[in-house]
């Protein structure tokens, strides 16, 4: 049995050849502020590593926020210059309840 509609969203990708981290940082975290004016946004960390792998976590209040949001987002001119530095081949887009 449930005991929260919280839901996390989970995303792993890659970043496209010859894009600078640092670029891509600032790209990145530029879509947390689209995402908290999202009904339901809880909060968001964006993690990479040393492989290149970066790990975007969003946190919602309920599944249906999370994929409104999902819809919502990618309009945004800023959050679309974003996407575009991400390998699309490499995208790994989960949703979890919290336990």
């Amino acid at each position: 049995m449930m005991k929260t509609n919280e839901v996390t969203e989970a995303v792993l990708f890659k970043l496209k050849p010859n894009v600078a981290i640092d670029h891509a940082r600032e790209a990145l975290l530029g879509i947390t502020a689209i995402a908290e004016k999202q009904p339901g946004f809880i909060n968001r960390v964006l993690h990479f590593n040393e492989d290149g792998m970066w790990f975007d976590l969003v946190k919602w209040e309920t599944m249906e926020l999370a994929k409104q949001a999902a819809r919502e987002v990618p309009q945004y001119p800023e959050a679309a210059r974003a996407f575009e530095l991400i390998d699309g081949t490499s995208i790994q887009f989960y949703h979890f309840y919290t336990a």
